[in-house]
């Protein structure tokens, strides 16, 4: 486990990494042999070399037989990657560090300025600040002041993290999945991005960002715009595919809801209907004010399950 890596203070920069893993790609060898690479490369931090090398072995680059460092096919795949080696092995650190639960998803949230994911610096404890500093130092994690927003070429991974939360991992997950399976949501989700780009049209089409698949603490899935002269995002949509079950609403949707006000909408999609000409969502505007005054839907507070009254 990543665990075991918090002996060392620092795995050394980038370039030092991946001069190692070269290293050990191009023929077994020694820790010697390393030290006698390091004297003849300046990329090659002597002190570091340890640590490089316990930090590739635990993540399954290397192993260690009669005391030589083999490589790993896992390493020749990295080194062939279309990032630099020590951006690649970056990554899969970033993935271990979301499995062991250093980064929770869960803290992860959305910038739509700048269109990225971000974590508060003290969402990664201290106690990994060797792992923090070389993402920092690989440009996957790059500080904005109290935040670490995360590079471009991380969003598959916190895409696929966000998504097999969407199986049970988070309380909002956990209430979805009674209503609908991940399919279902998929699906209401696509047919309302592709609702809200023919409603909007060029150029602000472009600009809709589906949050949710990097985010799932945003409270909504989708940021959009109230109109065509809308010159920043003011409308904020939380998408339920829904049947005659009613839909669930988790508490920090509602939180979402409560503190956006009109420029939070639901968007309830009958997915056997999606396909009909012409047919549009249910869209609900400001929904927490709505259920808290409506005589037409009954919420049951202790999991915001919310039904229409016929």
């Amino acid at each position: 486990m990543l665990e075991e890596l918090t002996a060392y203070k620092t795995f050394g920069s980038v370039d030092h990494l991946t001069e190692i893993a070269r290293a050990i790609a191009n023929s077994p060898c020694s820790m010697g042999d390393l030290f006698v690479i390091a004297n003849s490369n300046s990329s090659v931090e002597i002190p570091r070399i340890e640590a490089a090398v316990s930090m590739l072995q635990e993540l399954g680059f290397c192993t260690i037989v009669d005391n030589h460092i083999v490589g790993c096919p896992a390493l020749d795949t990295v080194l062939d990657a279309q990032q630099a080696s020590g951006i690649a092995i970056g990554l899969i650190l970033l993935e271990r560090m979301l499995d062991e639960g250093i980064i929770s998803i869960a803290k992860v949230n959305f910038d739509l300025v700048v269109k990225r994911g971000f974590l508060l610096q003290r969402d990664i404890s201290l106690r990994y600040s060797q792992m923090r500093n070389y993402l920092i130092d690989a440009k996957i994690l790059i500080v904005d002041e109290e935040r670490l927003l995360f590079n471009e070429s991380s969003a598959d991974i916190l895409r696929k993290r966000a998504e097999a939360s969407k199986d049970g991992m988070t309380p909002k997950q956990l209430m979805e999945k009674l209503e609908r399976d991940k399919e279902a949501g998929a699906a209401a989700e696509a047919f309302v991005m592709e609702y809200e780009r023919n409603r909007l049209g060029f150029p602000l089409a472009t600009l809709i960002q589906q949050v949710s698949l990097v985010s799932v603490s945003a409270g909504y899935d989708i940021a959009s715009f109230e109109s065509v002269q809308s010159t920043q995002y003011d409308r904020f949509i939380e998408v339920k595919a829904v049947g005659s079950n009613g839909f669930f609403l988790s508490a920090n949707e509602l939180k979402a809801a409560k503190a956006l006000g009109k420029r939070y909408c639901l968007y309830l999609v009958d997915l056997h209907k999606k396909n009909r000409s012409g047919y549009i969502p249910e869209i609900i505007a400001d929904p927490s004010e709505l259920f808290s005054e409506s005589t037409d839907w009954r919420v049951t507070p202790e999991s915001y399950h919310i039904t229409r009254i016929f």
